[in-house]
């Protein structure tokens, strides 16, 4: 993989994967939840069996107890969390996301537990240590309601996030998507960004300052969104000719785009992928001579796509 994209693109990806906003957005992703807080909960619960059963009897119950506290907020705040994003979304699946309630919920509780256990058994031993005891109660409320704290504030900035996301994919107003456009963190949010390239009515100037964007989720909705300026379509096509990090698959969306401009697409016909190939004869502008070549292509799946939009045009091949 670095030999494919070099170590510029990277230390590029690095800088995205650290940059903090984009950690708050991941940290309720189900596959983050799942490959990763999972591992860790493991992980630190058998280093924690190792540490814990040293500890005084004591000050293990006073621990648990925090632990068991804060672990239920939390389970409590990401069930709120998910319910809220069911009734914002649009999605006429939204109601199966109830099952990331149990799916992702009890892991992250799990987690919130090992973390508040660690800190609390931490602060408590050195306090016992120290033979002063007294001030355990005020030490463990003010480390529970400084992590809580913590957590509500990245869920209320995902709720806001999420409801941004929401309201661009139904807006109908341009004004409205460009409102959207310029609220706090929305460059920071590939979703989105993503969601702003996707709405057919966002303003072609919007659409052309995302065609020079890097992320490719944005590319790919900017490529096949027909109100793009063709000159950032042309840039499109220009940049997915020379780059080779992935990118290519840019082509996929600007062959079904009926604003590609005919030369391209006439260039993208004759492409050794036989994805945009067939991704071609779903393009209503794609003139007549070049789906009539399409109907014999080499591959099966072009030919059978190609003779099916004949037949729906109503074209008839020399």
């Amino acid at each position: 993989i670095f030999d494919k994209i070099g170590s510029s693109e990277v230390v590029k990806t690095l800088q995205k994967i650290i940059s903090l906003p984009n950690m708050l957005f991941s940290f309720f992703n189900p596959f983050v939840l799942g490959y990763f807080i999972l591992p860790a909960v493991v992980f630190g619960s058998l280093v924690g069996v190792v540490i814990y059963r040293k500890r005084e009897t004591t000050i293990r119950k006073k621990v648990h107890n925090t632990a068991i506290i804060f672990a239920a907020l939390v389970f409590l705040s990401f069930a709120f969390y998910t319910v809220y994003l069911i009734l914002v979304s649009t999605n006429s699946t939204r109601i199966l996301g109830i099952v990331n309630i149990p799916l992702s919920g009890l892991p992250l509780a799990l987690f919130a537990y090992v973390v508040e256990w660690a800190i609390a058994t931490l602060l408590l031993t050195r306090t016992w240590f120290n033979g002063n005891i007294d001030d355990h109660p005020t030490r463990l409320k003010m480390i529970t309601l400084v992590i809580l704290t913590l957590f509500v504030v990245v869920g209320v900035v995902e709720c806001y996030r999420f409801t941004n996301i929401e309201r661009v994919r139904a807006a109908t107003r341009p004004d409205e998507i460009v409102k959207l456009y310029h609220s706090p963190l929305s460059g920071y949010d590939s979703v989105l960004l993503s969601a702003v390239a996707a709405n057919e009515n966002t303003l072609s100037d919007i659409l052309g300052d995302l065609a020079k964007d890097n992320r490719l989720r944005i590319l790919h909705n900017v490529a096949r969104n027909p109100q793009t300026p063709m000159e950032s379509l042309r840039l499109l096509y220009e940049h997915n000719s020379t780059n080779q990090n992935g990118d290519g698959y840019v082509a996929y969306d600007l062959a079904v785009n009926p604003s590609t401009p005919i030369d391209i697409l006439l260039v993208l016909s004759k492409s050794e992928d036989e994805i945009v190939r067939s991704n071609l004869t779903f393009n209503p502008n794609l003139p007549a001579d070049i789906l009539c070549a399409l109907r014999e292509d080499s591959k099966q799946i072009v030919v059978m796509e190609a003779k099916r939009n004949l037949k729906q045009r109503d074209v008839a091949c020399p």
